[in-house]
């Protein structure tokens, strides 16, 4: 089995408002291969399959096996003794994204299975993998080795004449991420996202203080391998530019005097447009973002509110697309599964189901939860929408808790817009446009503002505009 740990690196120096002494080869994202190097890194070499379609930067990489070191001539075998073997050390970057990909093969054909539990065992003993950047030293877990790894990027892709020392927070660490491809599907897992055969499940594991995302990728013998390739790719890159939005953020928060306005403008237009469509080529990546949020947000609400405001009066266009990315991919509260039919079998295989989801039963049911307005007409269970009623007080419940938490502006502009909505007589288009003003508001407001998020989807539900 292939275990992959990704390392996000984010390069800030290509934003930065001064000269930074940043080397201008390799010549990401298109470098030289067998030409270029990364000093003390490695040489620049050629994918054997190639790049990955619609994502620049995939098609080369530098052989980084001098840039980092593992502690140990060879990695610890696994907490069951299976052995771990070291494939590859790549370096990848398409100018402020960059990533460092740790490949392991793992030998768990000695297993009678795989299952959910085992599959985060392996991730979190290859995110313990002790590695160092210098000659000595104890070195640190491979999960915790973000912050060393961007400063000795930094110091390999800065130029050694340059006269000022680079500030050491203009590369920095994201957050980890693990890939893991079995040959087949783990058992008890039930949650698949299928994409053409291709199976794909999202887990979360603790390594320190950080909870990391780990993905399974299961590709069936009918699939398209090269479309397999392409979800796989995805995914993994998608890690990647969500953790360099995340660190830009982060950076323009505590430091804004670094960013030249025009570059930062120039980054988030191009990547609110990489992370804002719902799918990729086939691929749910609202869906993998949402995920990703769960493990570490994309930032503060007060950090986002202060970014809202920022961009208010310079670029309304980005403004929306931060809206749009934040409210397709906001963690919907816990309370959120009203509506919902769950039916458990003799052989305790669970299926929930949402609005309108229709289910045909042929096994016998030992246990049901019928919520109301719910049918069954012969072995044919339907799930009922939410009431107009119920939907909109819902919503009103939900505003009016929120309303304490807005400044007196946010407050007016969901009023207004809510105002339309409860009249009920709008025509569709209105009445999406306050949902979306609504949403626009809650989704910065944190806690107090998933509700509603929820309410107002459960309104344009009810109203047949979902």
């Amino acid at each position: 089995m292939l275990v992959v740990v990704q390392l996000p690196l984010v390069d800030l120096r290509l934003l930065a408002s001064f000269p930074t002494g940043r080397l201008a080869s390799p010549h990401w994202p298109d470098p030289v291969s067998d030409d270029e190097f990364v000093r003390d890194a490695g040489p620049i070499r050629d994918r054997r399959r190639g790049g990955i379609s619609d994502w620049s930067g995939e098609r080369a990489f530098c052989d980084a096996k001098n840039f980092v070191r593992f502690v140990d001539a060879e990695p610890p075998s696994l907490r069951d003794g299976t052995r771990i073997t070291p494939l590859f050390r790549r370096l990848y970057s398409s100018g402020v994204s960059a990533r460092l990909d740790f490949g392991f093969d793992v030998d768990h054909r000695r297993r009678a299975r795989l299952t959910m539990d085992t599959l985060r065992d392996i991730a979190r003993d290859c995110l313990a993998v002790k590695v160092r950047t210098a000659p000595a030293g104890a070195g640190r877990a491979l999960g915790d080795s973000g912050k060393a790894l961007a400063r000795r990027f930094l110091e390999v892709s800065t130029a050694k004449s340059f006269e000022t020392a680079a500030p050491g927070d203009l590369v920095a660490g994201g957050l980890p991420a693990v890939l893991a491809e079995p040959s087949a599907r783990l058992t008890g897992d039930l949650r698949s996202w299928r994409s053409d055969s291709t199976s794909v499940n999202g887990y979360q594991v603790e390594s320190g203080a950080k909870i990391v995302p780990v993905w399974s990728v299961v590709t069936g013998d009918v699939a398209d391998r090269a479309r397999a390739r392409q979800i796989r790719g995805n995914l993994w890159r998608l890690h990647a530019e969500r953790e360099s939005l995340r660190g830009v953020i982060r950076a323009w928060n505590s430091s804004p005097e670094v960013f030249s306005e025009e570059k930062l403008k120039s980054f988030l237009a191009a990547q609110l447009k990489i992370l804002v469509p719902k799918k990729r080529g086939g691929f749910d990546q609202s869906s993998a973002l949402a995920f990703a949020g769960n493990c570490e947000e994309l930032a503060s609400p007060a950090v986002l509110r202060g970014l809202r405001s920022e961009l208010l009066g310079q670029s309304k266009g980005i403004l929306k697309s931060l809206d749009l990315l934040v409210e397709r991919t906001a963690r919907l509260p816990e309370r959120t599964t009203g509506h919902h039919l769950r039916i458990t079998y003799v052989d305790k295989r669970v299926i929930d189901m949402s609005s309108n989801d229709k289910y045909e039963i042929s096994a016998p049911v030992s246990n049901s939860v019928i919520g109301r307005d719910n049918k069954v007409e012969g072995n044919t269970w339907t799930v009922a929408s939410a009431g107009r009623e119920d939907a909109l007080r819902e919503l009103a419940e939900a505003i009016e808790l929120m309303k304490p938490r807005l400044d007196a502006d946010e407050a007016a502009e969901v009023d207004e817009a809510h105002e339309v909505i409860a009249d009920g007589k709008s025509e569709p288009g209105l009445l999406k446009k306050a949902a979306k003003k609504i949403l626009g508001v809650a989704t910065f407001a944190g806690e107090v503002g998933a509700p509603v998020v929820e309410a107002v989807r459960k309104v344009l539900a009810a109203f047949g505009l979902a």
